[in-house]
């Protein structure tokens, strides 16, 4: 949790200070053509996994959690922008499985930071309201685990621990992904609802466990961007 704060905070503060100095960067020439806006995102998550146990696919739950992050974005040529965010989200799953006969009850949940270099598509709803817009975007997104914690119930007990991410450990630092999401944006506000896919396996121990758990997350976000 600590480390989840320490993240906040330093979003907040870079928020504060690219929108400071948005015409004062290392790229100005780019931006001077192509100002770049920035909006402040947040909202509800409603995350899973698929998993498979010895390649056979386990019945999974649902886990409700939250996002909060930065968007910016830039105009490329006409309707096609450059809208890159960064987003704390936390994400989770459960899933029994039975192995030599004994039935364990999982359920975790997780926080990541996803880091998405997104491209987005700009539609005028009304030419008398141009500031009102469908936007519709895609990226690949690439997302470093902070925080997770794994309860387990076996036999009526249940135990709690951290959950262990490292390049070699338990799980995964590194999960990898895809988003598609839809947004309606009237003025400086708007509104979002996204998928996001997971394709990499955020299981270390598939070798010797048999298990292949890949993140999924439905998303609607509010956004809101800054003057």
């Amino acid at each position: 949790m600590r480390q989840i704060l320490l993240v906040s905070v330093a979003i907040f503060i870079s928020v504060q200070s690219i929108h400071a100095q948005t015409t004062v960067t290392v790229i100005q020439p780019y931006f001077y053509r192509n100002p770049t806006k920035l909006a402040i995102i947040g909202g509800y998550n409603l995350s899973t996994a698929t998993v498979h146990v010895n390649g056979a696919a386990e019945p999974t739950q649902y886990h409700n959690s939250f996002g909060l992050g930065i968007l910016w974005k830039s105009q490329f040529d006409g309707n096609l922008y450059f809208s890159p965010y960064a987003e704390i989200n936390g994400r989770g799953y459960g899933y029994s499985a039975t192995v030599s006969g004994v039935t364990t009850k999982y359920q975790n949940s997780m926080y990541y930071l996803d880091l998405a270099p997104a491209l987005s598509l700009d539609f005028s709803v009304n030419k008398q309201h141009p500031n009102q817009k469908v936007v519709f975007s895609f990226s690949p997104v690439f997302s470093l685990a902070l925080a997770g914690t794994e309860k387990q119930t076996k036999n009526g007990v249940t135990t709690s621990s951290k959950m262990k991410f490292s390049i070699d450990g338990d799980y995964g630092i590194l999960d990898i992904g895809l988003n598609w999401s839809a947004a309606y944006q009237m003025n400086d506000k708007f509104v979002q609802i996204g998928y996001q896919l997971g394709v990499a396996n955020i299981d270390n121990n598939a070798p010797t466990d048999n298990r292949n758990i890949q993140n999924r997350m439905l998303s609607l976000t509010l956004g809101y961007y800054l003057k």
